[in-house]
């Protein structure tokens, strides 16, 4: 891994372990989730019946309907075993995130989770003539989609990626 990528994805980690940490009380923030579904053209005629139509929920932090301001992105792709909800409905990070941004341990962001699953179980996140292009996704049509319908810093300098590979965001006692 190159050292810029690493260093990126360490910070990027850092940040969500951060969040999950936070135990700031919450001020009854107006963050919600967006549930959304887009059709990937990537996986039309995938040799399993892979669905071209992909879900995902959308984490917008508060304040995030009343102003004009963009925001950066991480996309959260579950571990084999989780969800792509997961994240939100049984380790409450909706909660955590409000906290942490609400402390000043974190700034606002937006994370996107997408069902990344396949019939055979996980997709791995790669390109398969059997499962379908899960990277041609991503890069082709889920990072567009994000940037066209909700105000994001449009950067590969403003995004990130993590990848939950052996569920490490287990629900806190605290929250």
């Amino acid at each position: 891994m190159k050292p810029r990528k690493k260093q990126f994805v360490t910070v990027v980690c850092a940040l969500l372990l951060s969040a999950v940490s936070a135990v700031a009380q919450s001020d009854g923030s107006k963050s919600h989730i967006v549930e959304r579904v887009i059709h990937s053209k990537n996986f039309e005629g995938n040799k399993i019946g892979v669905s071209a139509d992909r879900k995902l929920v959308v984490y917008l932090p508060a304040g995030y309907d009343g102003a004009s301001k963009r925001y950066p992105v991480l996309y959260f792709f579950p571990s084999p075993i989780d969800g792509y909800r997961t994240l939100f409905d049984k380790s409450g990070a909706q909660v955590l995130f409000d906290r942490a941004i609400a402390r000043g341990t974190i700034r606002s962001f937006i994370i996107v989770s997408v069902d990344m699953t396949t019939p055979l179980g996980a997709s791995w996140f790669v390109n398969s003539p059997v499962t379908g292009n899960w990277e041609d996704l991503v890069v082709q049509e889920l990072v567009p989609y994000v940037d066209a319908s909700f105000r994001t810093i449009p950067t590969r300098d403003a995004r990130g990626l993590v990848e939950n590979i052996w569920g490490l965001m287990e629900p806190s006692a605290s929250a």
